[in-house]
């Protein structure tokens, strides 16, 4: 293969990674789709489709002969990885505490300890998972797309693309919530945009893509292992809680507004 042949292939990179990351998950989401779960298979195949975004960045990388070190592994400075940890605990709070004091809290529910404690610690089983999406995510596409383009840009795209890949999931599985499709993915699609900005800051900060790998692990344990067990789920609150919820809409869209104003002077 020639010089000239290389650098070419280099330059198509983001593409040979969104192709590979969409024929990696494509089988494990065929048979997810299929049982109407994300539990199929004990919760293998689920866990397949978010590692597929990593396995497919570092073939990017072999394939195209650069170095997995264009992936930055180190672990940043250590107060950008305490605000990824804190920053999605407060405006997943935002979103689900005005909903609790206006009467969508669950009281047959008893709130103790070790509740309390399961979402904390949660976040480190879930960095397991979400290590595979934001190898891709923010280790590969985010810096790839920002040589090419803005700071806000770059964050947007790949929030817009990372959304886009769980649609499989959301449509067909009981992934999300009860909320229909005409409001639960446009909702989804928005949260997941909007809150990619404040992880790319934290990992461009940090020059490192682990900030995006705890703040996505807690932005999920303290929706799916606090907030939403102790919300009363009737039908207004499909149309307000989780990822597919209006109020996380709200406060995505202020950490959006937030971020992007700390980035114009930073980034």
């Amino acid at each position: 293969m020639t010089k000239k042949s290389i650098t070419h292939i280099k330059r198509n990179s983001v593409l040979i990674f969104l192709f590979l990351t969409i024929i990696i998950s494509a089988i494990p989401n065929y048979y997810i789709i299929q049982t109407g779960s994300i539990k199929a298979g004990g919760g293998l195949f689920v866990f397949i489709v978010m590692w597929s975004p990593g396995i497919s960045a570092i073939l990017t990388l072999l394939l195209t002969r650069q170095s997995l070190k264009t992936i930055k592994w180190n672990l940043g400075k250590l107060k950008y990885i305490l605000s990824a940890y804190l920053v999605p605990m407060l405006y997943v709070s935002l979103a689900y505490i005005p909903l609790w004091l206006i009467g969508f809290y669950n009281t047959e529910k008893e709130l103790t300890l070790k509740s309390i404690a399961i979402p904390l610690l949660g976040v480190f089983v879930n960095i397991i998972a979400v290590l595979g999406e934001e190898i891709g995510w923010r280790g590969f596409l985010f810096p790839k797309l920002e040589k090419k383009m803005s700071f806000t840009k770059s964050a947007l795209i790949t929030g817009f693309i990372w959304a886009i890949w769980h649609t499989p999931a959301l449509l067909f599985t009981e992934y999300g919530s009860e909320a229909p499709w005409y409001t639960a993915l446009p909702f989804f699609v928005i949260t997941l945009t909007a809150i990619s900005l404040p992880m790319s800051y934290l990992c461009k900060k940090a020059n490192s893509f682990w900030p995006a790998v705890l703040f996505h692990a807690a932005h999920n344990a303290f929706i799916q292992a606090f907030y939403d067990p102790f919300t009363i789920k009737n039908e207004i609150s499909i149309y307000l809680i989780g990822e597919t919820g209006l109020s996380l809409v709200i406060v995505s869209l202020i950490m959006l507004f937030i971020f992007h104003k700390e980035s114009k002077a930073y980034c």
